[in-house]
């Protein structure tokens, strides 16, 4: 995942990672860890579809996002 596009569209959006877990329904701690890959911590597939359901990605910004 590159960590760097996705908070730099949250900031394009007005939105902070708070918002984003959130929609997830998680804590920020949580998604943090899911984003950063800690401790074996990984975005499952419908998370990606919310956020970029949420976000209004395009198909090239979730693989650019979330799949580099």
């Amino acid at each position: 995942m590159n960590v760097l596009k996705f908070r730099a569209r949250l900031m394009e959006e007005g939105l902070t990672l708070m918002n984003a877990a959130d929609t997830l329904g998680c804590s920020c701690s949580t998604l943090s860890a899911k984003i950063h890959g800690n401790k074996g911590a990984d975005l499952r597939l419908r998370e990606v579809k919310a956020l970029r359901d949420w976000l209004g990605l395009s198909d090239e910004e979730v693989d650019d996002i979330f799949f580099t």
